[in-house]
């Protein structure tokens, strides 16, 4: 699939579309799928045309929230890791002001650390990493979270 949408990224939205349809669900404790799937994405986000980066932000968000806020370490440290991927980094910031306040919600998990020590390491260097993207929305965002809007 990877050889055809760098081929054509014009057909990555509709792609993602029809992943994400077919994503386990968190009660059905597939979690090898769902770090084999963000393996995947990360992987196919290095073909997305900057043109369609904003979109595929907020159609991602709420995937990647419930996989970085999941309480399997494996999956949130999957989904941490996307960030360090430039390309993937790129998309997934795209529409700071639209998937920003998602992401710091599912980030923070409510005042509540993860269990895991990495999991919380690598939580904070992706706030870092969004503050450094867009100051202005990452304030905006941490006003919704904690100023009463969230």
């Amino acid at each position: 699939m990877l050889l055809l949408l760098r081929a054509q990224p014009s057909l990555l939205p509709s792609a993602l579309g029809a992943m994400l349809q077919q994503w386990p669900q968190p009660q059905e404790g597939n979690s090898s799928k769902e770090v084999l799937l963000l393996h995947e994405l990360e992987r196919l986000l290095e073909v997305a045309e900057p043109a369609s980066h904003g979109r595929l932000s907020l159609l991602l968000a709420p995937l990647l929230c419930r996989s970085a806020a999941s309480d399997n370490s494996r999956v949130a440290e999957r989904a941490l890791s996307l960030f360090s991927s430039e390309a993937a980094r790129r998309v997934l910031l795209a529409d700071s002001r639209g998937a920003m306040p998602m992401l710091m919600q599912a980030l923070l998990r409510g005042g509540c650390p993860h269990w895991n020590a990495t999991v919380n390491k690598m939580t904070h260097e992706v706030l870092l990493l969004m503050r450094e993207r867009d100051s202005a929305a990452f304030a905006a965002a941490a006003e919704h979270c904690f100023g009463g809007g969230g």
